[in-house]
């Protein structure tokens, strides 16, 4: 029972003195929007402050009540690598391999498929027996053999 108290104690110590949290959207490695400002949020204690860089840009901002903050900084060409630092009280996260860039996020649906012998000309095509198209020296390749099982005839 002693060593059960003891565990739960250090557990219960070793994660109130970790008060600094970020999204964990922010890691190395990642890439930010070029030439948009840059917003930086996470927690700590109530009223800590927290100091947050990346290059030469540096802020700080004051955690409120509920120990949230949010800092901005101005905006970068596209470049890198950077460093983020976020600083708070005893606490500093470093972020490093940051580079500023195009970001875009892409989604779509899995019926949306396109090959790429869909999209490019490429060597004459022959009709098999069974009526698939097939291009030369690809059966059974990431190409394909045939195009979506449509047959020759039906296309357009």
């Amino acid at each position: 029972m002693k060593i059960l108290f003891s565990l739960l104690a250090v557990f219960f110590v070793s994660t109130s003195s970790a008060q600094l949290r970020l999204s964990a959207i922010f890691s190395d490695h990642m890439i930010l929007q070029r030439d948009k400002s840059v917003k930086i949020w996470g927690g700590a204690k109530p009223g800590e402050v927290v100091r947050v860089d990346i290059g030469d840009a540096k802020t700080a901002t004051t955690a409120n009540q509920t120990g949230r903050w949010l800092v901005t900084l101005p905006s970068f060409k596209a470049g890198g690598p950077y460093k983020l630092r976020i600083q708070s009280g005893k606490e500093t996260k470093v972020f490093s391999d940051l580079l500023f860039g195009e970001v875009w996020i892409c989604s779509g649906q899995s019926n949306m498929q396109f090959r790429v012998n869909q999209a490019m000309p490429s060597a004459p095509r022959s009709q098999s027996s069974s009526g698939s198209v097939s291009s030369p020296g690809s059966a059974g390749s990431a190409m394909g053999s045939t195009t979506s099982g449509v047959r020759a005839d039906q296309l357009a």
